[in-house]
């Protein structure tokens, strides 16, 4: 299991409020204060506060928060969100903790069914809402394997995400919070899962708790985005010794059959075309293995925009090239460190989603 560090410090609860709602921001103007408002509208539930921890923002998003009946911790130099939400954590004076990303809208009932989940359940979380908020062609791509990551998770599962969600903040002190070393928004939530998993307990998974999720990327945004989600998936399965490969989100089963038949695809061809046309046969069982098993994404593209279909079938494509090289790169560092050594995450401009700017290789030209 990867070290644990900076484990955030309790402070005294106040036992009238029912829940403490964190929500970790880095350069978020863009969308904190549609976030703040959703959340301030929850319906359902007694008293509660809102904790907005800034992680080093230079784009206004402090002077946003400040507008909101909210408590808002400023860290100077940038950490994360792992560290950003242990912080928040450690000042909440809650019993239970709710996490709510800064791109994220929840709905007026999302926190109390997320609290009343834990009546039952150490920790739980809510789903993407299948509509993206942009419409742009990188957006919806990343939405749509987003969406099929979240649908792939079963009810009662050891992952656990953190966009919304919530858990009862003694377990969450108790296990050390967030590892930081993920310094960046890619599996530390489910880390936190997996941690959670080893000592018998599973994350209750909310399908109907719907939220809107406001990410825009362009197409180079995009594959950074995917080298760096690799890159630590990778660390986090080499790293996890008791962690299977169960039919839970990023690691379920089909998402290794369709790496297989993607890469049959991308190497029998030319095979075929340059060595010996025999090579033909299985290139043709790879393409068809490829379309078989990414079929739901080509229907979920091609239902906003017929070109998406298509499109989508080669970003798909082009998705499991850049994430092999993330993760062979991985385990190149991996075996290089005996399976000791980390590399540092680079620190980013913006949690989770970064907001990319037109002038970026979009096929859509622009923001919406």
């Amino acid at each position: 299991m990867l070290p644990v560090v900076s484990e955030p410090q309790p402070s005294a609860l106040t036992p009238a409020l029912e829940a403490s709602v964190v929500v970790p921001v880095r350069n978020g103007a863009r969308t904190l204060g549609r976030c703040l408002n959703a959340v301030l509208a929850s319906e359902g539930i007694g008293e509660f506060e809102v904790i907005v921890v800034d992680d080093g923002s230079t784009d206004g998003s402090t002077e946003i928060a400040s507008g909101f009946p909210c408590r808002l911790i400023r860290c100077e130099e940038g950490r994360g969100p792992a560290a950003a939400r242990n912080r928040g954590a450690g000042e909440a004076r809650s019993s239970r903790l709710v996490f709510v990303d800064a791109d994220v809208f929840v709905r007026p009932e999302s926190l109390a069914r997320l609290l009343a989940a834990l009546d039952s359940a150490p920790a739980a979380f809510g789903s993407y809402d299948p509509e993206p908020v942009n419409e742009n062609f990188s957006t919806v791509f990343y939405h749509a394997l987003s969406c099929r990551s979240i649908r792939d998770t079963s009810e009662k599962t050891p992952v656990f995400y953190s966009y919304c969600a919530a858990i009862r903040r003694d377990l969450f002190l108790e296990l050390g919070g967030f590892d930081t070393n993920f310094a960046r928004a890619t599996f530390e939530d489910v880390e936190l899962g997996f941690r959670l998993a080893e000592r018998g307990l599973f994350s209750t998974h909310l399908r109907d708790v719907q939220v809107a999720h406001a990410v825009h990327y362009s197409l180079l945004g995009l594959a950074r985005a995917y080298y760096r989600k690799s890159w630590d998936l990778a660390w986090l399965l080499l790293s996890c010794r008791s962690m299977t490969f169960g039919d839970q989100g990023w690691t379920h089963r089909k998402n290794w059959a369709v790496w297989a038949s993607a890469w049959g695809t991308l190497s029998f061809g030319p095979l075929a075309l340059w060595v010996d046309p025999l090579w033909a046969l299985p290139w043709m069982l790879a393409v068809s293995g490829f379309l078989a098993t990414s079929a739901e994404l080509y229907r979920s593209m091609a239902r906003r925009r017929w070109l998406y279909g298509p499109l989508g079938m080669l970003g798909y494509l082009g998705i499991h090239c850049v994430a092999t090289m993330a993760m062979l790169a991985a385990l190149f560092d991996w075996v290089r460190g005996g399976g000791r050594r980390r590399r540092p995450s680079k620190r980013r401009t913006a949690y989770r989603q970064p907001i990319d700017e037109p002038s970026g290789p979009d096929l859509e030209g622009g923001r919406p």
